[in-house]
């Protein structure tokens, strides 16, 4: 029961980890079937590549959730709390319009992308492409989220420094 609460609780973590185990056993099968067989496959290459290019861009969705990316907060650091607080908000609403501008831009690679087949896997270039405008969207959404409380926070910060 815990484990179906935590995929329901996290389902964007779970995903990177289906496809991270995906990728593992991928790129062991490419290994043992090329140097114990001496017979590589061609198609192994092309779906490590599209796992990894879906787990990077989602690892960067998570990383923004959790707001675990690097970021440089010196100058910040030298602004009261009331000023960085909104300052930070300023920058996430940047990074909202970034995230829609990326997201705008592999939105429109889709179509070059659905003319084009991986040579070993005959499926899509979407797939690979899709990655883009799915991460995308999961930033924005994190984002909002983000943004929303830090501006909660900020209006609970005002309104307690008003009554006193």
């Amino acid at each position: 029961m815990k484990f179906i609460k935590a995929i329901i609780k996290h389902p964007v973590e779970f995903i990177g980890i289906v496809l991270f185990s995906i990728l593992t056993i991928t790129i062991f099968f490419q290994v043992v079937s090329r140097y114990i067989f001496r017979s590589p496959f061609p198609w192994p290459e092309e779906l490590a590549r599209l796992m990894f290019v879906w787990l990077s861009l989602l690892g960067a969705a998570i990383g923004l959730k959790y707001s675990s990316h690097y970021k440089i907060d010196y100058f910040i650091n030298f602004f009261p709390k009331k000023i960085k607080a909104i300052l930070e908000i300023l920058i996430d609403i940047f990074l909202l319009f970034l995230v829609i501008y990326w997201g705008w831009i592999g939105n429109k690679t889709l179509n070059t992308a659905s003319n084009q087949l991986y040579a070993a896997l005959r499926i899509s270039m979407v797939w690979l492409y899709l990655a883009i405008p799915v991460s995308c969207s999961l930033m924005f959404l994190f984002l909002l989220i983000r943004i929303y409380h830090k501006i909660k926070n900020l209006l609970q910060f005002y309104k307690k420094n008003i009554k006193e």
